[in-house]
């Protein structure tokens, strides 16, 4: 990347924004997220678990961005000692790390003790009773519990963070697919959607919340939703015939 990739971008500089300093590591890369991506693709023909291409991907990156590092600078021994502790310290998200083991830990406790079942088993009964009160056959009981899972997970991942709230509902969707007649393989798919939707949802509100902050602080009237300027009027902030867009979103849309 070049020097000027971490200053503040300016909308008014064309071709501005970081450069590709190794042609050769990006052909690379290039190539293993093409294996990964047909690894993705072919899941249902080879029948391979998605984390397999994944990981065989992201291994592959590491060895050869190490192995072209080590061509290239040829560092001493300290200095790879050096590295190695500078990488443990710093480069590796330990908080991450520690968040999802301690979520599979909550995950696989909540299914030992049975929660998870007794989870499984009112959706189930929810579906059921929905399926006979509208005389649903087997093709519009899937149809609707996946739009029920579609609109739950959209609705509680807007609420809270989606990535523990898929990964406590993988078991019960699991559980439902089981149970449900005929193939339920789309609540995977509804899941998805709406954990994915509800994502953006709570993005967008939070992002409210700093466009807001931000312009209290500030004292600009344009940061503040719902607040507008005088059309067309030069304020030296917006330009003539732009009103209420925060200087920094124009920018993004450019």
């Amino acid at each position: 990347m070049g020097p000027r990739a971490d200053a503040p971008a300016q909308a008014d500089e064309p071709g501005y924004g970081p450069r590709i300093t190794d042609p050769g590591l990006l052909r690379w890369l290039g190539g293993i997220s093409a294996f990964v991506l047909v690894g993705f693709v072919t899941h249902g023909i080879t029948h391979m678990p998605a984390a397999v291409p994944a990981l065989l991907g992201a291994t592959a990156a590491l060895v050869v961005q190490d192995v072209r590092y080590l061509r290239a600078a040829r560092p001493s021994h300290e200095e790879r000692q050096h590295g190695i502790l500078h990488v443990l310290e710093k480069e590796i998200e330990w908080p991450t790390l520690t968040f999802f083991a301690f979520l599979f830990i909550l995950v696989g406790a909540a299914v030992g003790t049975g929660l998870i079942e007794t989870l499984a088993g009112a959706l189930r009964e929810g579906i059921t009773a929905g399926s006979t009160a509208m005389g649903l056959g087997e093709r519009g009981t899937l149809i609707f519990a996946a739009l029920l899972v579609c609109w739950v997970a959209g609705v509680l991942s807007a609420l809270m963070d989606n990535i523990p709230f898929v990964a406590v509902s993988i078991p019960i969707i699991a559980s439902l697919v089981a149970a449900l007649p005929g193939d339920a393989t789309a609540l995977w798919w509804a899941l998805s959607l709406g954990a994915c939707l509800g994502e953006r949802i709570a993005d967008r509100r939070v992002g409210e919340c700093d466009d807001a902050g931000d312009g209290r602080a500030s004292g600009d009237p344009h940061l503040v939703p719902g607040v507008r300027g005088r059309r067309g009027a030069r304020d030296g902030v917006h330009p003539r015939g732009v009103v209420g867009v925060p200087r920094r979103v124009r920018r993004s849309r450019a």
